[in-house]
This record gives structure tokens, C-alpha cells and sequence, in this order.
């Protein structure tokens, strides 16, 4: 899985275009989810893979 904090703007760009985009916007919508709430211990490094 990607640790997308640990990459550049311009490195996020180019894995966005090549990312499926439909995927990549639920993505995104999670990562501000958790953001947004701060849990305790859930960063979007800690994410358990599925």
C-alpha cells in the first residue's frame, strides 16, 4: 500500500493519473475521514492491509 504523506506533490499527481480514478476519489474521501476525526492510532500509515 502506498504511503501517500511520505511521497511529493508532483509523485502524488503522476500516481493519481495512473491510479484507477473511481477508486482513488474513495480513497481519498477515507483518508479525509480520518483526518478529519483523528482517531487515536488510525493514521492513514496504520491502515491494515485488505
Amino acid at each position: 500500500m502506498y504511503k501517500l504523506s511520505n511521497l511529493s506533490n508532483r509523485d502524488q499527481n503522476e500516481m493519481m493519473q495512473e491510479c484507477d480514478c473511481e477508486f482513488l476519489s474513495e480513497l481519498e474521501l477515507l483518508f479525509r475521514e480520518i483526518n478529519q476525526h483523528r482517531l487515536p492510532g488510525y493514521t492513514a500509515q496504520t491502515l491494515p492491509e485488505h
